[in-house]
């Protein structure tokens, strides 16, 4: 199954104009958290999902591949917040973490896949990664 957004995705085509879109809605986060940077999910009982993370991924992405990412990152904030019933599929189970992919479509119909990583040894969860289906 996967989640219905009502947000669209962010409007551009270049990277440099996404992403100011995308940091926005960051920062509208960060001023309500003290230290790192977090969401509460539902689905994992209103647990912290920390969102630096994400950034940290991007990095390593080529330019093309991060605007595809970034336009959908609104879309992706609002499936962590408000998800409480679809279940992610596991996609890598090990001792030491679990990464959960969580399928989403966003009000403008683009199917997109939101990708959360369990660490067990600090109890921690990350938002890692968003892409287009």
């Amino acid at each position: 199954m996967t989640y219905r957004c009502k947000t669209k995705t962010l409007p551009g085509t270049q990277y440099a104009e996404l992403n100011r879109a995308a940091r926005k809605v960051f920062h509208e986060i960060e001023k309500k958290t003290k230290r790192q940077t977090y969401i509460r999910c539902p689905y994992f009982n209103k647990e912290k999902v920390f969102i630096k993370s994400f950034w940290d991924h991007l990095t390593t992405k080529g330019m093309r591949d991060k605007a595809r990412r970034v336009k959908l990152f609104s879309c992706a904030i609002e499936l962590i917040k408000e998800n409480k019933a679809i279940k992610p599929e596991i996609i890598f189970k090990s001792k030491r973490e679990e990464v959960y992919r969580f399928a989403g479509i966003s009000a403008d119909e683009r199917k997109f896949s939101v990708q959360i990583r369990h660490d067990f040894k600090t109890g921690h969860k990350y938002f890692t990664s968003v892409f287009p289906e």
